[in-house]
């Protein structure tokens, strides 16, 4: 047991001291989960009592299916990971004293008077149903196994949004020149109508494509199917150690970027190879009717790259700079006269892999005759995505608006950028000096090397779980003997480190519940 304990601790180690997260807070527009098929507390709880047994002598195992439900926790926590927050004022450019992280109203189409809050309660409910079968093959090579864990998945994402509107300023349109030649009636009094994909106005007539934010959104279907090809070399009434090849085949959803929280499920369709440790010892026994035992198992594995859609901000601007609005120019650099999000040329396709993820149970179980009781923790642990561009923004043909105007009155298109703009309006600026903030040598254009890639790469995330279940297993009948448990756990982001910003945490806290039903033969 001393191995597994030093693989823990240097692996560990490793993973905290070489994956640090940046200095800075932001949010991500990609909200990765673990993969429902990355459980090891429900793969193994209840059944590991039918594992690894040194008297069989012939072929052995057990099959079981697992419906779970699980529903996610602290949704501050969510929102702070995609959005840098989560709540935010918006407030419209003519609002004077604008606060210095209040979102521009004008960007989605709201009043340049428009003022009001919102708050982002996201959530994500998740039933499943597992399969799980062992299979000893004894008869053959004592000590060989193979392990096939399946589950099927229906989850529900919603991103609640709660506004509080305290002017939506309806009443005041864009001054001419600003949006388009002539004045322009806000379209929306409302945020929560912002990000539809619907929302048109002025020379801005292209509508959100990307990073929207709807009704809740559903998805169901297998997650990854994890294989296990493991020996144990060594199997007594003490207990075992045993290590195998891990195979995880990709079998859920496409990673896009249409929608800003999209259902996941499996791991963004990546291919896992790895290897996996297990072992166990007999604490305690009583009459060879009462058992306490300590289980480890340990799942490490690399993601292979694949091919995604993911929406990137801009370095210099920074946080959700992606929903600010861009002017298209020609090949002469001149304004074309169109205004669009910029999240639609910053979405682009990329490949995107994983160099390490950990799966770690550890669990004490009591048995006694035929009731089993388990508790057990579960670590898991993701490193910092990696992404390679597969296609590329379209460099030199757009530059930022930020509050310049379109039009130079009476008629004339603009060509003024204005390049330190952010999502928040002008930075370290006054607000209302729409003249100030202009690029002097405009227009200056954005190129591909502008992308923040990290902006959609799912940094560094660790989770801590404790689960419990207990259960019955029946061993009177020759051929098939059925079991059944009844478990629960709860997970909770696993980073607590001094001088870490809560809001750069990207994990999923929730609590789940299960009935584990099946039979050993």
């Amino acid at each position: 047991m001393k191995i597994f304990a030093i693989l823990l601790c240097i692996t560990t180690t490793f993973l905290y001291g070489c994956f640090n997260t940046p200095p800075y807070i932001k949010g991500h527009s990609t909200f990765s989960i673990r993969s429902q098929s990355t459980n090891g507390a429900l793969k193994y709880a209840g059944t590991h009592v039918h594992e690894y047994l040194y008297k069989k002598k012939h072929f052995h195992g057990y099959a079981t299916f697992t419906p779970a439900f699980s529903h996610s926790m602290r949704s501050e926590q969510i929102a702070r990971a995609i959005f840098g927050s989560d709540i935010f004022n918006i407030s419209g450019s003519q609002i004077l004293n604008r606060g210095p992280h209040d979102l521009l109203a004008d960007y989605f189409g709201l009043s340049q008077t428009y003022q009001g809050t919102v708050e982002f309660v996201p959530r994500i409910a998740t039933a499943q149903c597992a399969f799980n079968a062992y299979m000893g093959y004894d008869s053959w090579v004592q000590g060989l196994y193979t392990r096939i864990y399946a589950p099927f998945v229906w989850t529900k994402w919603h991103i609640h949004m709660n506004e509080n509107v305290e002017n939506n300023g309806i009443t005041n349109p864009f001054v001419a020149g600003y949006m388009d030649q002539s004045t322009v009636t806000p379209p929306i009094s409302s945020f929560k109508h912002a990000l539809d994909g619907s929302v048109t106005f002025g020379q801005m007539q292209e509508p959100l494509e990307y990073g929207k934010i709807t009704c809740p959104r559903s998805k169901f279907g297998f997650s990854d199917v994890h294989i296990t090809l493991g020996y144990n070399p060594y199997r007594s009434w003490r207990g075992h150690a045993g290590c195998g090849v891990f195979l995880g085949i990709p079998a859920g959803t496409h990673i896009k970027a249409d929608y800003l929280f999209n259902p996941q499920i499996g791991n963004g369709r990546h291919w896992e190879i790895g290897a996996e440790f297990s072992g166990h010892a007999t604490l305690w026994e009583k009459d060879d009717k009462q058992l306490l035992n300590f289980y480890v198992n340990f799942v490490i594995s690399h993601l292979i790259s694949t091919r995604q859609q993911r929406s990137f901000d801009i370095k210099t601007n920074r946080n959700l700079s992606r929903y600010m609005l861009i002017k298209e120019f020609d090949a002469n650099r001149q304004y074309t006269g169109n205004l669009a999000p910029l999240i639609n040329k910053t979405t682009l396709d990329c490949h995107v892999h994983t160099d390490i993820q950990c799966d770690i149970v550890a669990l004490m179980s009591y048995t006694n005759n035929n009731i089993v009781c388990d508790l057990g923790y579960n670590g898991w642990i993701r490193t910092q995505e990696r992404i390679s561009l597969d296609e590329c923004f379209l460099d030199n043909v757009y530059g930022l608006k930020g509050i310049q105007n379109v039009i130079i009155l009476p008629n004339t298109l603009s060509n003024v950028t204005q390049n330190s703009a952010t999502i928040y309006g002008n930075e370290f600026i006054v607000p209302t000096d729409q003249t100030a903030v202009a690029d002097i040598f405009s227009p200056v254009l954005l190129t591909t090397a502008d992308l923040d890639l990290s902006s959609a790469a799912t940094p560094r995330v660790i989770t801590h779980k404790i689960f419990a279940s207990a259960g019955y297993h029946w061993s009177e009948r020759r051929y098939l003997n059925p079991l059944l448990h009844v478990g629960g756990e709860i997970e909770f982001e696993g980073e607590n480190r001094e001088k870490t910003y809560q809001e750069y945490r990207h994990t999923l806290s929730q609590w789940s519940l299960w009935i584990k039903g099946g039979f050993a033969f």
